[in-house]
């Protein structure tokens, strides 16, 4: 118990005006960086209509890789006397 005591006499609250000043601080340092990164962004691109490939062409990528996963996890394995 004594330990505990010690370590309580020994400690001090953080005041909120402290706390406050290194929030106000640490804005005021980072506000103008986070200003000119902001300024520096690029336009977004251009993409004409035309270009774009069809929606349906990345599903049929996506359901032969769906199939092949279901078929290879259907396939036994060559211990399946060793499973039993």
């Amino acid at each position: 118990m004594s330990l505990d005591r010690k370590w309580l006499a020994g400690y001090r609250a953080i005041p909120m005006k402290r706390v406050q000043n290194l929030i106000v601080t640490t804005a005021a340092v980072l506000l103008p960086a986070a200003v000119a990164c902001a300024q520096a962004v690029p336009d977004p691109p251009n993409i004409p209509t035309g270009q774009r490939s069809p929606v349906w062409l990345g599903y049929l990528v996506a359901f032969v890789f769906i199939a092949i996963l279901v078929i290879a996890t259907l396939l036994p394995s060559k211990r399946s006397r060793e499973d039993i």
